[in-house]
């Protein structure tokens, strides 16, 4: 975790409206966030080894979807909270991997994603 104890989550989400205002209200939450618009430059910051504790990642995004992204970042980092939005649950979702429906409320996601840090802090 960063040295200011702010939990780290990388978000993946093609639409820059939603993407923007995601981030704004994760880091008035006392996140971290790091933003990207694809899974391609997410599994890029992952690949380079960022400390980030949370994925959070739309499903259908362009270069690379999330579903894909979601497996590499399990490959390398086993114990990472995904968290995957769409507005149609996957069939396919991998173990381990959360699912939350668009349209989502952010105060739920927030909520979401402090649960699955306890979770992960407790393993």
């Amino acid at each position: 975790m960063e040295p200011n104890n702010k939990p780290t989550v990388l978000v993946s989400e093609n639409q820059c409206i939603i993407r923007l205002s995601v981030c704004e209200f994760l880091e008035s939450e006392g996140f971290r966030v790091i933003a990207t618009p694809d899974g391609l430059q997410a599994d890029r910051i992952l690949s380079a080894g960022e400390d980030v504790q949370l994925l959070f990642s739309d499903v259908r995004m362009p270069e690379m979807d999330g579903l894909t992204l979601a497996r590499n970042a399990l490959g390398r980092s086993p114990h990472l909270g995904i968290l995957l939005t769409s507005c149609v649950e996957p069939v396919d979702l991998p173990k381990d991997v959360l699912f939350l429906a668009k349209p989502y409320d952010t105060a739920y996601l927030s909520k979401r994603l402090r649960q699955m840090l306890s979770e992960s802090e407790q393993a």
